[in-house]
């Protein structure tokens, strides 16, 4: 008897012992999901830009004023031109610049993708020209299929390039020079079948 009483209590503690132990275990909290568990990422609900802010296309997309220009060039590879980070100078129309122009030449300019690729390579120049260095310049001859050329001038404090003003100058970035100018600089006649710009880049030729 004397060894049965002390078996008996052991099982009577052993049960205590098990049953906080369930207790426990129900009040402990849940696991909290791996570390490495995917989750939804924040760009797929709102995608960030691949431009960097100070990039010279990152600057372009985040000026509402260009946002005609920024569409247009974006349609036809202009603006993956800019990305390479080339050393050229590029004189963007200003939104009001585009609204300007009749309708009839804007529309041929949205329909025909070479035509539109060559009027905005008329719009760059090779070299990085801030608008002191381009002060001393008489002209600057563009990458458009005919390498037309346009005179450079002041109309008092203002510079100009063809006839059209420049309204915001000296925007840098990617190892490249951005001008704003209130006028579409329209080029020469297109004939794809002639030459190529003064740095060996068809800009003007577009193939989707």
């Amino acid at each position: 008897m004397r060894r049965v009483i002390p078996f008996l209590f052991s099982l009577v503690i052993l049960a205590a012992a098990c049953g906080d132990k369930t207790e426990s275990s129900a009040d402990e909290p849940k696991p909290e999901p791996a570390a490495n568990q995917e989750q939804p990422k924040a760009e797929e609900k709102a995608p960030e830009s691949k431009d960097a802010p100070d990039s010279i296309v990152g600057k372009i997309l985040a000026n509402p004023d260009l946002s005609t220009f920024a569409q247009l060039a974006d349609s036809v590879g202009v603006l993956d031109e800019m990305r390479k980070g080339m050393g050229f100078t590029t004189f963007a129309p200003n939104n009001a610049a585009f609204a300007a122009l009749d309708a009839a030449t804007l529309d041929k300019l949205k329909s025909d993708k070479k035509l539109l690729r060559n009027a905005l390579a008329g719009h760059m120049i090779m070299g990085t020209y801030k608008s002191e260095l381009l002060k001393t310049k008489t002209e600057v001859e563009t990458f458009a299929q005919g390498r037309d050329k346009y005179p450079i001038k002041m109309d008092g404090d203002t510079l100009t390039i063809g006839g059209a003003k420049v309204v915001a100058a000296d925007m840098e970035g990617s190892g490249q020079v951005l001008h704003v100018i209130d006028k579409v600089l329209v080029p020469a006649s297109f004939d794809p079948s002639k030459g190529k710009s003064p740095m060996g880049v068809n800009f003007w030729y577009y193939e989707e």
